[in-house]
């Protein structure tokens, strides 16, 4: 029974995501503001990863004992990945623009956020 609610949280979680990502297409053709995109794009991925490992810290934090945390683990599979899920809000930052100039020249000229019509 946990499982199906589960799996029923996440499907719900995806149906809106998929829902909501119509709204935000067509605000970028109206408003041309390629913003909410890049935003909901980053933050929906971690609140569905965050969905997906729930139940494992759930388990874990009913765990006996005392809690170690592996900082190498972290370190290596972390800093990548939220260097890779930030990566796009960072470029619209101020600080983005000195780090990544030449990104930041693709995304004037549309070519990363093309929407069809």
């Amino acid at each position: 029974m946990k499982l199906f609610l589960h799996v029923l949280i996440i499907g719900i979680a995806a149906g809106w995501g998929e829902y909501h990502l119509v709204f935000v297409r067509q605000e970028i053709k109206t408003t041309f503001n390629p913003y909410p995109l890049a935003i909901f794009s980053t933050l929906y991925p971690i609140f569905i990863g965050i969905l997906i490992g729930m139940p494992k810290l759930l388990n874990e934090l009913k765990k006996e004992g005392i809690w170690k945390w592996d900082w190498i683990k972290s370190i290596a599979i972390g800093l990548p990945t939220a260097y890779v899920s930030l990566f796009l809000v960072s470029v619209y930052t101020p600080l983005g623009t000195y780090l990544y100039p030449d990104v930041f020249h693709v995304l004037l000229s549309n070519s990363l956020f093309a929407v069809p019509l």
